[in-house]
């Protein structure tokens, strides 16, 4: 009886693992739990050919809990040229590597104010942005984070102290840069803000 009830409490603490890895599926987006104990999951893909106007939810619900979406893993919408326009959710830190690279329909990126990282190559080719506004909790920009947007015009950065971004963020990009009153001699000297010409 005892071998029994080791026995079953090892299946069960695997099959807990095994769930928790798991991507499962809402409405066309697939999510991965990355957190149990804080109840907290990524979005990793999406269904073939879904949507053109993407909101991403705040929350989502697996089995009986109730998860809060914090980040877009790598790759989640990479080529998704079918993407106009996208809302990210109240709650969203974190944007990974080539998550929405290559979106070349996209022309709408709405941020959430406590994203704090910006992956590399995360819009990488998504010619159709226009403009990006960056967030104040803002902490960190990738390599090639924006490259290749030809039509982007207009970088409005909420931060008062400049995010450190990688000297290639914006590679290419043509841009008037916005910054709060008061700090633009600290972006002017800072790495990768001061290859701006006009801010």
């Amino acid at each position: 009886m005892k071998h029994l009830n080791c026995f079953l409490t090892t299946l069960l603490l695997v099959y807990s693992c095994f769930i928790s890895a798991q991507d499962f599926e809402v409405n066309g987006i697939f999510y991965k739990v990355t957190s149990d104990i804080d109840r907290t999951v990524s979005v990793t893909k999406h269904s073939s050919g879904y949507f053109d106007s993407l909101v991403i939810p705040e929350t989502v619900n697996y089995g009986v809990s109730v998860y809060r979406v914090d980040a877009i893993a790598d790759e989640a919408f990479f080529s998704c040229s079918g993407v106009t326009s996208i809302t990210l959710p109240n709650g969203l830190t974190k944007i990974g590597n080539d998550a929405f690279s290559s979106c070349s329909g996209l022309t709408e990126i709405i941020f959430p104010d406590c994203l704090m990282s910006i992956g590399d190559r995360a819009f990488q080719g998504c010619s159709g942005i226009t403009s990006v506004v960056l967030p104040s909790n803002v902490q960190t920009v990738g390599f090639a984070a924006f490259v290749n947007c030809s039509k982007l015009t207009s970088i409005i950065v909420k931060c008062k102290t400049p995010p450190t971004i990688d000297p290639d963020a914006f590679m290419g990009v043509q841009a008037t840069l916005y910054v709060p009153y008061g700090t633009k001699d600290l972006y002017k000297t800072a790495v990768g803000w001061n290859k701006f010409t006009d801010v």
